[in-house]
């Protein structure tokens, strides 16, 4: 059965699969590799990452690529280049969606944090209040 191995690529950097792995053909190493993209995919999306410049290489025995998985065809199967261009700028606008919404997020929590900080202060002068003997608060 052919081995081969599925190198993750990140631009420059390479995380190379050491041990590898039999598969059947290409074709099932492929599958294996859109597989292994969509977990990784999943992964990183729970904690608000997209990484879909990542891409697989698929390698045989003597290290030559033979095939390439990027992660964004992980995400449907899409393998054409219109499917791409759509897929991409599809992407780009969830990106786009995405970090306005962490900064409105982020803006509101500031918010929060002011109207919390304020209501503490207040709490406190209250408190400090009630503590001062009657004839000074006027009873």
């Amino acid at each position: 059965m052919p081995h081969y191995f599925l190198n993750i690529r990140d631009g420059d950097r390479l995380i190379a699969d050491c041990e590898g792995g039999p598969y059947i053909n290409l074709e099932a190493a492929r599958e294996a590799a859109v597989a292994a993209a969509r977990e990784m995919l999943s992964e990183h999306m729970r904690v608000g990452r997209f990484p879909i410049g990542l891409r697989i290489e698929i390698c045989g025995a003597d290290n030559d690529v033979l095939t390439v998985v990027p992660f964004r065809h992980a995400l449907t199967g899409l393998s054409g280049a219109d499917d791409e261009a759509e897929l991409g700028a599809r992407l780009d606008r969830l990106l786009s969606e995405n970090m306005a919404l962490r900064l409105e997020f982020e803006r509101h929590k500031r918010r929060a944090r002011t109207l919390c900080d304020a209501l503490s202060k207040f709490a406190i002068a209250g408190k400090q209040a009630n503590l001062r003997p009657r004839a000074e608060r006027g009873a």
